[in-house]
């Protein structure tokens, strides 16, 4: 989902140092959440709606990682091809799925309201080129996710891509109206501020030393208190450690990284006059305009962890290399985060044993 740079803002949660410290008294609780990320906020911010006491504990600050770095677009899907998923688990329950990736969408778009999340910058639409001329292949696509997945979705022709990105370099699209850009940063940070409001207490820079799963209610170590809950939900993907090293050696780290660029004034308008994000359909580039006339862009993936300023000359001519037309391009910053990645691709959802539940591998997910 638009990952803010570390010199922009650092969110809409606006809560007090106190609020932020970290846990140093016993607590009892109906959930502990491992993990202030997406996913880890998310859930907190539900169980504390529905009136259930929440701990969330994180082991440096909320959004650190991952969460807090990526470049903000939403909409329905998973890392895995539609066309793979109705393949491994048959049409029915795809599109059961592919519906729960609907609504998880206008959860997110339900909270980043301007009145919620000050500065979440939400504009509409998004665009997925494909890099060869592929039309059959659209046609059939579009008639699958409009008739069959009930999705909103245009087919843009090779003309139309081409008067909104001025390069040889795409050929046909798909155009999804109904998706959306948020900033990413202000939304991880106004999940937290969502949550406290609901009742939720968020602990940083407590990790967690071990857990016991056993019994009614759990235990839950941390360096200067001890903590027990009826259920525990880990949300801490990769970096769940050594509590939970088999779990955690399930997701395979990837890193991103990402650049922003300086103000390229009236010439960007030139070049690109598509307002929404872009993606490819190999997965190599995806950016979006901000600040109006900036261009965030993500780099290729890696399996190996590196300085993000590495890649700012390399997405420098990547740039460069998709739209000449743009001329000189100066990277401002650059970022970046790993994620946990499924040997199948889908998120892990759901219960490992009484009490204790797990809601990870979000890596490549809508």
């Amino acid at each position: 989902m638009s990952g803010t740079p570390k010199g922009k803002t650092n969110g809409a949660d606006g809560a007090t140092l106190h609020e932020r410290a970290r846990l140093s008294f016993d607590l009892d609780v109906d959930i502990c959440v491992v993990g202030a990320g997406l996913a880890g906020l998310t859930v907190a911010l539900e169980a504390a709606r529905l009136g259930a006491s929440v701990a969330v504990l994180e082991g440096r600050h909320v959004g650190w990682n991952a969460s807090g770095h990526q470049l903000g677009t939403v909409m329905p899907g998973y890392g895995l091809p539609l066309s793979q998923l109705i393949e491994r688990i048959g049409f029915e329950d795809a599109r059961e799925l592919w519906s729960l990736s609907k609504e998880g969408a206008e959860f997110v778009r339900a909270n980043a309201s301007e009145e919620k999340m000050p500065g979440i910058a939400l504009s509409e639409g998004a665009l997925e080129v494909s890099n060869v001329d592929v039309g059959n292949q659209l046609i059939s696509r579009l008639q699958m996710l409009s008739e069959d997945f009930e999705t909103e979705v245009e087919g843009w022709q090779i003309d139309r891509v081409r008067s909104e990105l001025r390069t040889d370099h795409y050929f046909h699209g798909v155009y999804y109206p109904k998706a959306f850009q948020i900033d990413g940063r202000k939304y991880v940070h106004g999940l937290a501020m969502l949550a406290r409001r609901a009742g939720a207490r968020i602990f940083e820079d407590t990790p967690v030393v071990s857990i016991d799963a056993s019994g009614i209610r759990k235990r839950i170590v941390t360096p200067s208190a001890r903590l027990r809950a009826s259920h525990i939900v880990l949300a801490g993907n990769i970096h769940l450690g050594a509590p939970l090293r088999r779990l955690s050696e399930t997701l395979l780290p990837v890193w991103r990284y990402a650049a922003l660029t300086a103000p390229l004034g009236a010439r960007l308008d030139d070049v690109i006059a598509f307002k929404g994000s872009v993606a490819d359909t190999d997965g190599i580039d995806h950016f979006r305009i901000v600040d109006g006339d900036r261009l965030m862009w993500a780099s290729p993936e890696t399996t190996w962890a590196a300085r993000p300023q590495r890649f700012g000359r390399a997405i420098e001519r990547r740039i460069r290399t998709v739209f000449p037309k743009l001329g000189p391009v100066e990277i401002a910053e650059t970022w970046g985060g790993a994620v946990g990645e499924t040997v199948h691709g889908m998120p892990q959802i759901g219960q490992l044993r009484r009490g204790l539940w797990v809601a990870s591998g979000f890596g490549r997910q809508g």
